[in-house]
């Protein structure tokens, strides 16, 4: 989710995605969710960046994730009012239409996503970069997330910049934020991939962010590792280990089973239910929304 826009370089023009047609209206839970994505795609006239994820709890994978990302400009004319538009007509609780009508206009990039199966699948970033070059302590991306169904609130989810982290001093970043036994295999797993990459290339620090949800436990560390280009095909043992710890059968895995796919960033920590989790980011791409 990092600055996702900078990250797409490509040696080549890779061939347009399109929002499937058979997603236009509200059926099934999966079509819902494709719904409210191609009801924001569609507003767009230019490319936006893509990004995938999957998010491990023990013996589960959430693997239907993706975020995309553009920039406000990219809405045309009346961009907010489109944007908030699309917002109230997939039932975004009146608390998040007001954050969004009054932080929009700041907003450096915009990012939207689905998590099928999630309490909250519906998401929307806002995204604030110059706050992270110049070490503000305000929020440097806030997320709005809800559902469709009836009374929902909601969820506002805070991402503050930790400044640079260095991976041989990533336990010591850990323990400033936990106590050492809570989400203790997901720090495990996170100090290893930080030294595997520490070998990998030396020298390299890596921007951080802190996670906090409003009025809920929800607490996680956020490392963007897009600098280190690296593929997943580079940490193949590290993504066994997390499988393993995990316990995640092999036919789960598909989504990870793509070596060329460049590794994006690594999040873990508690959940809004006090439970560990890791989540892993990779693909970084240019998507095509399809446009009548």
């Amino acid at each position: 989710m990092f600055f996702l826009l900078a990250e797409m370089r490509y040696p080549y023009r890779p061939r347009r995605q399109k929002v499937s047609r058979r997603c236009r209206s509200p059926g099934s839970a999966h079509a819902h969710i494709g719904y409210f994505l191609n009801n924001f795609l569609r507003l767009l006239r230019e490319p936006c960046g893509l990004e995938y994820s999957v998010q491990l709890r023990p013996g589960h994978i959430s693997d239907e994730r993706k975020l995309y990302s553009f920039r406000p400009q990219d809405l045309g004319i009346r961009a907010r009012q489109k944007f908030i538009d699309r917002a109230t007509s997939l039932g975004a609780p009146e608390a998040v239409l007001r954050a969004l009508d009054e932080q929009f206009d700041v907003a450096s990039v915009l990012h939207i996503g689905s998590d099928e199966g999630a309490e909250f699948p519906h998401k929307v970033y806002l995204e604030f970069g110059q706050r992270a070059m110049g070490g503000s302590a305000d929020p440097v991306f806030i997320a709005y997330k809800w559902s469709s169904r009836p009374f929902c609130k909601g969820v506002i989810t805070l991402y503050r910049s930790i400044g640079e982290v260095e991976p041989s001093g990533f336990a010591s970043t850990w323990s400033r934020y936990y106590d050492q036994k809570q989400a203790a295999g997901e720090m495990a797993l996170m100090v290893d991939l930080m030294g595997r990459i520490a070998l990998a290339r030396p020298g390299l620090s890596f921007r951080g962010l802190a996670v906090t949800e409003e009025e809920q436990p929800r607490h996680s560390l956020d490392i963007n590792l897009y600098p280190a280009q690296l593929r997943l095909g580079d940490i193949g043992p590290w993504l066994e280990d997390a499988r393993a710890t995990y316990r995640i059968a092999p036919s789960r895995w598909r989504w990870l089973d793509a070596p060329e796919k460049r590794l994006g960033h690594i999040a873990g920590g508690m959940d809004r239910r006090g439970n560990p989790f890791l989540s892993i980011y990779f693909g970084i791409e240019e998507y095509w929304p399809e446009n009548d």
